[in-house]
């Protein structure tokens, strides 16, 4: 991974826990898995106390990264 692809991950890595931490996401983990899998290179898991709640941390985080500029898979 070059030095530009990791301060891109960084970023997105960074953006993603922010926006989940806005909704006051409990128990936030981020796993490093590049060297586990090359699907992807981070795993970030969070809870919720509800559904609802879970509902708004996922489209908080998608909403945060693509005004970022990212692309987002669904």
């Amino acid at each position: 991974m070059t030095e530009q692809e990791q301060q891109n991950l960084e970023q997105m890595t960074a953006i993603a826990v922010n926006a989940l931490e806005d909704i006051k996401a409990k128990d936030i983990i981020v796993l490093n898995t590049s060297d586990k899998t090359s699907l992807f290179a981070r795993m970030i898991i969070a809870s919720g106390d509800s559904t609802r709640q879970v509902k708004a941390l996922a489209n908080n985080v998608a909403v945060d990264l693509k005004e970022a500029g990212y692309t987002i898979l669904s």
